[in-house]
């Protein structure tokens, strides 16, 4: 693009100077990629390994096979698309998997200059020129589908896939363009809308519904331009903000799997770099004087970075990312997720709210010989004398099984107490996790004496339950430990965006109550018509879509039942998993508005209901 040549003129050859670089980072980034995001597949370690020692450069594995000018890389089935701006004859796009190289659109046909590129289902999209276009990756030499972006000379430069939308960065109209992709038999007739205003937008990259723009505009060699990275935190109502204030001339962005590092090329710097958004901390990876890096991919912990002028893919190796703060990852091989306190939990659970003694007592007891071995239960739900009894009468290994319950806002002033009486209840020597179940009263004593109980062995965690952000900061203001779990009202139509964006500060695990929308409205919820299609595709019911996507967004779960076969259903979800593409829909379903306040206005009149609740917890049968 043209402000991008003058950039690079003094940096490079002339004959690296028909491009300026695009930037798609890992443009089918999905919530949760942990989970459900692709890998390079590879034969062995040892294999990849020996094979990537064999071409090493500067301490560092490149491979150059085929490569004539790389803009652009893209993870996919296995293995990495390149595209090239090639010579004479034109641009191409070379496969490279397992260590071998194929060419998939060849020079001197369909493409120019290719840049950016993004894939849905077996779809390829790649910008070219004025144009994005679409090919069938069953047949790439077939015709491909093409969209202009208005007059010629206005070039597009990156394309990310999110949902059902395609996302176009146009660098020299300072425009991201949106189109809708629901119906790819009639992509060559859609118009692009005008979506976001951003200075320059060059490489962008999505993940867990925010976007990532790295920017070059047109006044980038004036100072005080805003030549930083930008990103977009609700894609429905976008309004870009500075994620960065270091100024550079950046090309690509990608984003790690946990959404907490985000990595971009900056030609200026001839370097790579990372930085971990929660701390606002840079690391560079690499640098190296004569480097072009376009742009940046990320798969199976490896970045891979075009370096346009140098004619190679440098590989490097990307920082792990249970090194920063955010939210632990989940272990789908052993079930669980390893605490900011140390202590593993159980990703899925059962609950016993609003069960009687006695059905809380047969589910628990169901519970525990389907495999559960997450037990929720708290003072108010008058039944934890009959949560014990069905974990003795189970026949399962205390030390097997984790217990969270609550400590209710009548027992704050008095939460010493308090907490042994739960455990002469509970009938245990300890509880694995204890929370105060509502921000009312003097929280602020009951979480002290939450932290005293740790430190004499009767509670091994501490987290909360309905906190909001206010209320959680002042928890933090005096904690010792911070909460290892917030349980918050949580399902498919409210997702708690912002609280799981705010908890990563602190490694903090969320929990969804009313994982399945609530007394009321589960049947609503089933029969939505996304979960409904998703269901069918799977051979499975709504009620397990809907828990197999709390556990990829990372949220644990605890479906509350007294009936043994809903019980051993909720639990059979480990044998699928749900696509970026059905997460994606699943995201469109958030409505944001739960059946509870819990916020600042709502203070009041809870405060007033909640402390005026005094229960006598003993008398439980």
């Amino acid at each position: 693009m043209k402000k991008c040549l003058t950039a690079f003129l003094s940096l490079f050859l002339a004959a690296a100077l028909t491009a300026c670089g695009n930037g798609v980072g890992n443009p089918d980034a999905t919530p949760n990629a942990p989970v459900t995001g692709g890998t390079v597949e590879t034969t062995t370690q040892e294999t990849v390994a020996e094979e990537r020692a064999e071409r090493t450069e500067n301490g560092l594995s490149v491979f150059r096979d085929g490569i004539e000018r790389a803009e652009s890389v893209l993870p996919y089935d296995g293995g990495l698309l390149i595209s090239n701006f090639g010579g004479q004859d034109g641009g191409f796009v070379l496969y490279r998997k397992n260590g071998e190289t194929e060419t998939l659109i060849p020079p001197g046909g369909a493409l120019t200059m290719p840049t950016g590129m993004a894939v849905k289902d077996r779809t390829l999209f790649v910008c070219d020129g004025d144009t994005v276009k679409a090919f069938d990756l069953e047949h790439p030499d077939a015709q491909a589908q093409t969209v202009r972006f208005e007059e010629a000379g206005h070039l597009a430069n990156d394309v990310a896939v999110y949902g059902d939308a395609l996302y176009v960065s146009v660098t020299d109209r300072d425009m991201i363009f949106r189109l809708d992709i629901a119906n790819l038999s009639t992509l060559g007739e859609a118009a692009p809308e005008e979506w976001a205003r951003v200075p320059g937008p060059n490489g962008i990259a999505v993940a867990d519904g925010v976007m990532y723009i790295a920017s070059i505009p047109q006044d980038y060699a004036t100072p005080g331009a805003e030549n930083v990275i930008y990103q977009i935190r609700d894609l429905e109502s976008p309004a870009p903000e500075a994620l960065t204030d270091e100024p550079g001339l950046y090309d690509g962005v990608a984003v790690s799997g946990d959404g907490k590092t985000l990595y971009y090329s900056d030609w200026n710097a001839a370097a790579v770099t990372a930085f971990h958004t929660q701390t606002g901390e840079r690391e560079t990876l690499y640098q190296e004087t004569g480097m072009g890096p376009a742009d940046i991919a990320q798969a199976d912990g490896v970045l891979y970075v075009p370096d346009l002028p140098g004619n190679r893919i440098l590989e490097i190796p990307a920082p792990s990312e249970n090194a920063q703060t955010g939210t632990p990852a989940f272990d789908f091989a052993t079930r669980t997720v390893t605490l900011n306190s140390g202590y593993e939990m159980p990703i899925l659970g059962i609950g016993t709210y609003s069960l009687t003694p006695e059905e809380a007592e047969n589910s628990v007891y169901h519970a525990l010989l389907d495999g559960y071995r997450l037990i929720d239960t708290a003072n108010a739900y008058m039944n934890e004398k009959a949560v014990g009894r069905g974990i003795r009468k189970s026949g399962v290994p205390r030390e097997e099984i984790f217990v969270t319950t609550k400590l209710w806002v009548s027992e704050y002033d008095r939460a010493a107490e308090a907490i042994d009486e739960t455990l002469e209840r509970l009938g245990l020597d300890y509880v694995d996790l204890l929370l105060l179940h509502q921000p009312y009263g003097n929280y602020g004593k009951a979480y002290h004496a939450m932290e005293e109980a740790v430190k004499a062995g009767k509670v091994r965690s501490v987290g909360l339950s309905n906190f909001y952000e206010t209320k959680f900061d002042e928890i933090m203001e005096t904690a010792e430990i911070p909460p290892a779990l917030l349980q918050v009202e949580m399902n498919p139509t409210y997702q708690q965006k912002d609280m799981r964006e705010y908890v990563k500060r602190y490694g903090t695990v969320l929990e969804a109550w009313y994982p399945l929308g609530g007394r009321g409205h589960t049947q609503e919820l089933f029969d939505n018509e996304i979960i409904r299609d998703i269901a069918s595709t799977h051979g499975v019911s709504s009620a397990q879509i809907i828990l197999r996507w709390h556990l990829q967004m990372g949220n644990i779960a605890i479906p509350g039942s007294s009936n043994p076969e809903h019980i051993l259903e909720n639990i059979s979800i480990f044998d699928f998993a749900l696509s970026d593409e059905e997460m994606a829909r699943i995201e469109t379903i958030d409505t944001n508005r739960g059946q509870f306040s819990f916020d600042a206005a709502s203070d009041a009149a809870n405060e007033r209901m909640f402390t005026q609740s005094a229960m006598d917890f003993n008398s439980q049968p």
